[in-house]
């Protein structure tokens, strides 16, 4: 005998099944970024305050404690599993083909860093250690290598090749030792944070590592990969920094403000090229990506002039008096294609996240903005209008720069879109955090999600012309 269901029962097991997603306590619960295996299952990474129900459906898995979280969902938004470092703070995930999850970021004292049932401890060198963990596609401990020295090393930019090589970047403040195992691989500090790279192989095993370094604070926030195993970062800079990580070569870069940097290494460490950008104001990097062709995508936050051309050229960019978001492209080479401005208001803010590439080259940024803005990069109007405080919006623009669209969730509280990734069919995900009631419907009727504590985990999937789904 079949039996039949309601249409409000089946809208219902629909909405247990898919996105978006809120996850959360009665804490501060935050997601930080996410990724996506070629067959859609979803990695999402970030903070919580136990205890947390990381399953948004009829089921339960809760994880006690508090610190960093990694949770996997399939992709109809079915839970899978969540496990959690007490003790550690995730920065950064990433998937790789065969969908084994990583991530990457900063830990005090001691840590277990095998989930599950075993223990795997592991003490801090000083005040604060980068780690980075493997866990196959079921959630199991696949290996966890972790860098340090008696200062702070923070681990926020991680990426993964086709062979499943990692590489993990970050900032750290004094003398560390940057490689995992046995041996010993130290980079001394010019004296405030420097920027550092390290790479392993598929099993964990140190292959380089590099810094670059000048004389006052320079920061990392993002890598990624490109197809040909070229490593790229973005972060900020001032003063003199020398790029070069070798320590035969010498590739000074001088900023009388703090600027945005995007540089390339190649294979091994050694460096292929330099571009900063930066005027009167402050500029930062916040996420880099590439695309099949090895152009080279920046996004971050300005002020004031901008100039976004690194060579000899000048293309200036004048952001309101609040502030905007960049969006950069760059040939393989490193020269200038285009520069683009998101944000025009006198008195509100807008703050970048991540920014991701489909095959056809368009590109999506994701953030948090206030206000009324602009989203439009070009002659046109295109303007969004938070419902509160703060509302997450996702922006595509094409191959050349031109807008496509723009898209805004959020409720009348505190609402931020922090990490992005492109999901299988050129879905686009993010997550963040968001408080009080928020509508995650980008069109159509509402998606509303409310959170448990002082703020829960979003995870949301639009397509590719923005629609959920």
């Amino acid at each position: 005998m079949s039996i039949r269901h309601s249409a409000v029962e089946v809208l219902e097991a629909r909405r247990l099944l898919s996105f978006p997603l809120g996850i959360g306590g009665t804490g501060t619960d935050v997601g930080v970024s996410i990724d996506s295996d070629p067959t859609g299952n979803v990695a999402v990474g970030g903070s919580y305050q136990g205890p947390v129900d990381f399953d948004p459906g009829a089921g339960t898995a809760s994880l006690d404690g508090s610190g960093g979280f990694v949770a996997r969902y399939a992709i109809d938004g079915t839970f899978l599993w969540a496990r959690g470092f007490n003790g550690a703070t995730v920065n950064k995930v990433a998937v790789d083909r065969s969908g084994n999850v990583y991530a990457a970021g900063t830990f005090s004292g001691v840590v277990d860093f095998d989930p599950r049932r075993t223990v795997l401890n592991i003490s801090s060198s000083g005040a604060h250690d980068a780690f980075v963990v493997k866990l196959t596609p079921g959630g199991n401990l696949v290996f966890a290598r972790t860098f340090g020295g008696a200062g702070e090393e923070v681990g926020t930019g991680l990426a993964v090749d086709t062979t499943g090589d990692i590489v993990v970047g970050g900032t750290f403040d004094t003398r560390a030792d940057f490689n995992p195992g046995r041996g010993v691989f130290s980079i001394g500090n010019s004296g405030g944070a420097d920027g550092y790279l390290v790479e392993l192989d598929n099993t964990g095993a140190f292959k380089w590592a590099g810094s670059f370094a000048g004389n006052n604070d320079e920061t990392l926030t993002d890598v990624a990969i490109d197809l040909s195993g070229n490593v790229l970062a973005t972060g900020r800079y001032d003063g003199t920094v020398d790029f070069d990580p070798s320590k035969s070569g010498v590739d000074n870069a001088v900023a009388a403000t703090t600027q945005a940097y995007t540089v390339k290494w190649d294979t091994t460490g050694a460096l292929v090229w330099f571009a900063g950008f930066g005027g009167t104001g402050t500029t930062f990097g916040s996420a880099v990506a590439a695309d099949r062709a090895g152009n080279v995508y920046t996004t971050g936050g300005f002020s004031d002039t901008a100039d976004f051309d690194p060579r000899a050229g000048t293309v200036n960019v004048i952001a309101p008096a609040t502030g905007a978001v960049f969006v950069s492209k760059l040939d393989p080479a490193g020269t200038f294609v285009f520069a683009d401005s998101i944000g025009g208001s006198t008195d509100v803010e807008v703050g970048p996240g991540e920014i991701g590439v489909d095959k056809s080259q368009n590109i999506y940024t994701t953030g948090q903005y206030s206000g009324t803005q602009d989203f439009d990069p070009g002659a046109g109007t295109s303007n969004l209008t938070s419902a509160g405080l703060n509302d997450v919006f996702v922006s595509k623009i094409d191959s050349n720069g031109a807008f496509v669209f723009a898209k805004s969730m959020g409720g009348t509280t505190e609402d931020r879109g922090i990490g992005e990734a492109l999901g299988y069919g050129n879905s686009i995900l993010t997550t963040g955090s968001f408080t009080g009631t928020a509508n995650f419907a980008t069109s159509g009727g509402p998606l509303n999600l409310t959170s448990n504590g002082d703020s829960d985990i979003f995870v949301s999937r639009l397509d590719a012309n923005g629609a959920p789904l």
